[in-house]
């Protein structure tokens, strides 16, 4: 062969690989960058060369994403992890749009609540709860999905619940006006629940009667914070006043230093039925000096194994048996100079009976709920001039014959023990105990009336109970259960603070009635 036709062999042959190199990597095939694609058919044939006559290197299935790095004449170049690159038909992938780059942006939430997913799918797992108002910045946005930073996160968000506008700063609560000094008020309502909190939700320490002094630290609208002997705490501002009390006429030092009544005190017991012996002595076996009929009242003289020793209006002495009266310690009516002895059940380590409130979200003891109510009871009595003693005063745990002692020490007219019941989720109602028919019976009957009518639980009714602060008790007594704290409903109404003043003055009516 001629050095000519040599040299247009060779040049021929660089043509034709020229021409190859253009076809791939030339003007008929453009550099596609990294394009995200999804494979739309059945089984997709992956191959070394942009040729249906090319060697079959993998196949793809149907859904199966992959990178594009190279397209041109209907032919793709593909990459898939693990997997040598490849060819493959453009017509059997669909390029999948990617996210549109957003720069930084600074976003607040406007939802109540936001969840932070994995991935841009309400199916994704929470990473965390945005909530309103959240600070968060964009990182990219496509579609409806927002990418985004939060604290430690990075995640995906629903963009329609961002915004570009800041929120607008609440206003600051005005800070309490805090007193220079205490500043010394009085009590200008007839009683005043001191609040552990500012808020008429809150638990109520004590009640503050009329006239009660107090010193005020600081002040923030409606609610002042006092101090009142060992308690601190908040009350309603608009029942305080800094004009001191006109000076009351001298009464009893109030409990528990209202003086034994002395042994010579005057007593009187009444007759409860008709046609009653008056005998000579202390049994059936005496004579009979007299008949007496319902209603009658005699000064007590002594007493001796179950019969009473009277005087008779003529001066003569007799004696009738005791379950044939009741007792009456003066012979005046109406609660003015009378003794009562509130007793509040259970105390310091002796929680009682314990319920929950849903509402409150907390336990609630039954100790608690009785100091309450002889409190509230207290202001009653004291305000209708009787003398009102307490078997505790703070949150103490006397023993039951201590609390007897306190009524047999004053002579007490009667004796109120106040209790709150449990029992079953359903169980629900007030009752009323007592243990001497002649001695108790009358005082159950009145207070369990007032009661039921103030309360409109269920009548359980008066009953005879063998327990030891009435038992053991010379003095009228009674013991009341205002209602189960195990019943979540009743319990709820229990709490309310317009529940406790009705029963508060129930019992005040009660024993009012009774001295009547």
């Amino acid at each position: 062969m001629s050095v000519i036709k040599r040299i247009l062999s060779v040049m021929l042959i660089s043509c034709i690989v020229f021409a190859n190199l253009l076809f791939v990597n030339g003007t008929q095939s453009q550099a596609a960058g990294l394009q995200n694609a999804k494979v739309t058919a059945s089984i997709l044939n992956v191959r070394s060369t942009p040729t249906t006559k090319a060697t079959i290197l993998w196949k793809l299935s149907k859904g199966q994403q992959v990178q594009i790095t190279q397209t041109g004449n209907g032919w793709s170049k593909i990459r898939y992890p693990n997997k040598k690159d490849g060819w493959v038909n453009s017509s059997y992938i669909s390029v999948i749009n990617q996210p549109a780059a957003v720069s930084s942006k600074t976003l607040y939430v406007t939802a109540t609540s936001l969840n932070l997913r994995k991935a841009a799918s309400v199916n994704s797992t929470s990473l965390t709860l945005l909530k309103k108002n959240a600070k968060v910045t964009e990182l990219s946005r496509s579609g409806s999905w927002s990418k985004i930073k939060y604290s430690s996160y990075t995640g995906y968000v629903s963009n329609k619940y961002l915004t570009a506008k800041a929120p607008v700063s609440a206003p600051k609560k005005p800070a309490a006006v805090v007193a220079a000094k205490p500043k010394t008020l009085y009590v200008s309502a007839s009683s005043l629940n001191l609040r552990k909190a500012a808020t008429v939700n809150s638990a109520s320490l004590t009640i503050l009667s009329k006239n009660t002094k107090v010193s005020e630290s600081s002040r923030s609208g409606s609610w002042s914070k006092i101090t009142y002997k060992s308690y601190t705490g908040y009350v309603s501002n608009k029942y305080l006043t800094s004009t001191a009390p006109a000076p009351a006429a001298a009464k009893p030092a109030p409990a528990p230093s209202v003086p034994a009544k002395p042994a010579s005190s005057v007593e009187y017991v009444k007759i409860i039925t008709n046609d009653v012996n008056l005998r000579s002595g202390p049994g059936e076996k005496y004579s009979i000096l007299d008949k007496a009929d319902t209603g009658e009242k005699f000064r007590k003289l002594g007493s001796s194994s179950g019969w009473i020793q009277i005087e008779l209006p003529d001066k003569r002495k007799a004696w009738v048996a005791d379950w044939l009266i009741t007792y009456n310690v003066s012979n005046t009516r109406g609660l003015k100079g009378k003794t009562i002895v509130l007793d509040a059940g259970h105390g310091g380590t002796d929680s009682g009976a314990v319920g929950y409130s849903p509402s409150l979200k907390k336990a609630i003891m039954e100790k608690d709920l009785t100091f309450k109510m002889v409190q509230k009871t207290a202001i009653h009595l004291r305000n209708a001039g009787a003398n009102v003693i307490l078997t505790r005063s703070t949150d103490v745990k006397p023993s039951l014959q201590a609390r007897v002692d306190i009524a047999e020490k004053y002579r007490a007219d009667a004796f109120v023990s106040v209790h709150y019941n449990s029992g079953s989720a359903s169980s629900t109602g007030v009752e009323t105990f007592y243990y001497s028919q002649s001695k108790d019976k009358r005082l159950a009957d009145c207070i369990q009336k007032e009661m039921v009518k103030a309360s409109a639980l269920r009548d359980r009714g008066v009953k005879k109970g063998d327990l030891h602060v009435i038992r053991e008790n010379s003095r009228p007594a009674v013991l009341l259960e205002l209602g189960f704290i195990s019943n979540k409903a009743e319990l709820d109404k229990i709490l309310a603070d317009s529940f406790q003043d009705a029963m508060s003055l129930a019992i005040y009516n009660g024993l009012k009635t009774y001295f009547n």
